[in-house]
């Protein structure tokens, strides 16, 4: 339409009577047919060339979105694994200190056991030895009170 139109402009304002100058007019207005006709050419390829980017662009960011959904998702299952399985290790800890502890208290409850029949051994025998000791003595007593005793007649 641009072409035409100055076509029209130059064939009203310039009389053309010359074969030559009408191979002229031609060929300039097919040259700028052809010029307009590659801008349009060029302008559908970049469109295209900006059309296909935005595709590798989305295409990128949907995978991107994909990866980053899936691995939100496996650290969602592997955030769930490991919270069951430190669960599993606290019950498995807390039983087995619960064991500990009746271990110790019933090692202790043995040790005091022990340690009470020692000390009512050490006592016993500790008493054993005053009683014999003091039986001796009275003995001993005795036997210097009938000395002195016979002495005394012995004397008299």
């Amino acid at each position: 339409e641009k072409v035409k139109a100055d076509v029209a402009w130059v064939q009203a304002n310039c009389p053309i009577t010359n074969i030559r100058a009408q191979m002229f007019c031609q060929k300039w207005g097919f040259e700028k047919m052809a010029g307009i006709m590659k801008r349009i050419h060029n302008s559908f390829l970049i469109s295209a060339l900006l059309k296909w980017q935005d595709f590798v662009e989305f295409t990128r960011n949907k995978e991107r979105a994909e990866a980053y959904l899936k691995y939100k998702g496996s650290r969602t299952v592997v955030n769930m694994f490991k919270n069951w399985k430190r669960k599993k290790q606290m019950v498995a800890w807390n039983s087995w200190m619960v064991e500990v502890y009746a271990q110790r208290e019933a090692e202790a409850g043995a040790a005091s056991i022990d340690i009470q029949r020692v000390g009512r051994g050490f006592l016993g025998r500790r008493r054993v030895y005053h009683l014999v000791r003091f039986r001796g003595a009275v003995a001993i007593e005795r036997i210097v009170r009938g000395f002195l005793a016979r002495l005394r007649v012995e004397r008299l």
